[in-house]
């Protein structure tokens, strides 16, 4: 019995059809996968033992489907660990991913914060400077003024002794 006949040939339909979901690998008419290529596919009798031979091709082919099931159920397991793997790889690197951008989002957010402390605290060391220099400037004017009404004193002091003396000896007063 041969792997194409009538009989059989749903049932490899039914293998084909997994093994190409499964990663693409066809079990059909001619046609086995990749790991299977030393497996028999079809047994043939010989002519001088007819009613052995029968049995031994019905054993041979129920031993090459579940060869065939074996191998494809293990292509599949394979095929669903890899992409479980890839998955698990994916979401490790996006966590990775968003861990960093958040880690140079707060980098950035503290380097722009240190640069407007750091204007700040110029902008106000500028002003204390123009402050200090500002009431240094104010003593000064203020220590003139002092000096300017000492001055007035005085002369007021000296005209006044001078005029008390001219003042006394004038009948105006």
């Amino acid at each position: 019995m041969e792997i194409g006949s009538s009989e059989t040939s749903p049932i490899m339909s039914v293998f084909s059809t997994h093994a190409k979901k499964a990663g693409g690998v066809s079990v059909g008419k001619g046609k086995q996968p990749m790991s299977l290529k030393g497996a028999r596919t079809h047994t043939s009798t010989s002519p001088g033992n007819s009613q052995g031979g029968s049995c031994k091709c019905s054993h041979d082919l129920t031993t090459d489907i579940s060869t065939k099931i074996t191998n494809t159920s293990d292509l599949l397991i394979h095929h669903i660990q890899e992409g479980t793997g890839t998955k698990v790889e994916v979401k490790c690197l996006k966590y990775e991913a968003t861990h960093q951008y958040r880690e140079l989002k707060a980098r950035e957010h503290r380097v722009e914060r240190e640069h407007e402390l750091r204007l700040t605290m110029e902008k106000n060391q500028h002003s204390l400077a123009m402050a200090t220099s500002e009431n240094d400037k104010l003593k000064l004017e203020l220590e003139l003024e002092k000096l300017r009404i000492c001055q007035l004193e005085l002369e007021l002091g000296q005209g006044s002794s001078s005029s008390g003396a001219s003042a006394a000896g004038s009948p105006h007063e």
